[in-house]
């Protein structure tokens, strides 16, 4: 399945009847590529897309960026362009040449187009993400909360695999040099979802190109339910657009 079918279908995702859809994509390993990847498809289905964060990202290649607050300006590039990213330009040297949030909402930019598509979370380009107090960053009124696993954590030490490793480490009983494995990943997410930290309405385990990613996957699913952690899962290639569910 591709991106967005496979998410609908997996999720279960009902259509909405007034204003337009918001998701909220957090976690690591794919948070842009899946926004992206989901603008495509979501474009080729007729739709009309704004890209958005509550964060930080860099805006993506040939796809306007607008920094106007003015909403009928977005309503008009977005009605043009049908897929649009928003943003204001992140002032911080650490943040050099990416967009900082849109002065208008995302339940605002939901008026606007049929799908507001919003990174969420921040994760220094690492395949896993543990959260600090502050984070995720979920807008109000989001309608789907997507947690992106990158499937190269698995077997690597988590110093090289996670963001904010010393959380990961607390979070799942580990040492930093520890290798990631399905069990503690799915102890640290556990921890998370227990806390109140995350609470996702769907999990992708992006990366997931060979027999061993895949198997790794399922282990995973299957660890988080032993830990009383249910949610549906995808895994496969984001950029390829390939995702299947996992049972």
């Amino acid at each position: 399945m591709d991106c967005y079918r496979g998410i609908k279908s997996t999720a279960n995702v009902p259509d909405r009847q007034t204003n337009g859809t918001i998701w909220s994509v957090i976690g690591g390993g794919g948070k842009t590529t899946l926004l992206r990847s989901l603008a495509d498809e979501l474009v080729a289905e007729g739709k009309t897309v704004i890209l958005a964060t509550t964060t930080h990202f860099l805006p993506f290649s040939g796809i306007d960026t607008v920094v106007s607050a003015d909403e009928f300006e977005v309503a008009r590039q977005v009605k043009t362009q049908r897929v649009i990213c928003v943003g204001t330009p992140a002032h911080e040297a650490r943040n050099a040449g990416k967009l900082a949030p849109s002065r208008i909402a995302p339940q605002n930019l939901a008026s606007l187009a049929d799908f507001v598509l919003v990174e969420a979370d921040g994760s220094r380009h690492m395949p896993v993400k543990a959260h600090s107090d502050h984070e995720p960053v979920i807008p109000g009124g989001s309608d789907l909360t997507i947690m992106v696993i990158g499937a190269s954590a698995f077997g690597r030490p988590v110093a090289q695999s996670v963001h904010r490793a010393e959380i990961f480490c607390e979070n799942s009983s580990c040492e930093q040099d520890d290798a990631v494995t399905p069990e503690l990943l799915a102890r640290h997410l556990a921890t998370e979802a227990r806390r109140g930290v995350i609470d996702p309405n769907l999990i992708i385990v992006n990366q997931a190109e060979s027999p061993e990613t895949i198997e790794a996957a399922h282990a995973f699913n299957e660890e988080l339910i032993a830990m009383g952690m249910k949610v549906p899962m995808l895994a496969g290639s984001i950029r390829r657009h390939d995702l299947a569910e996992i049972q």
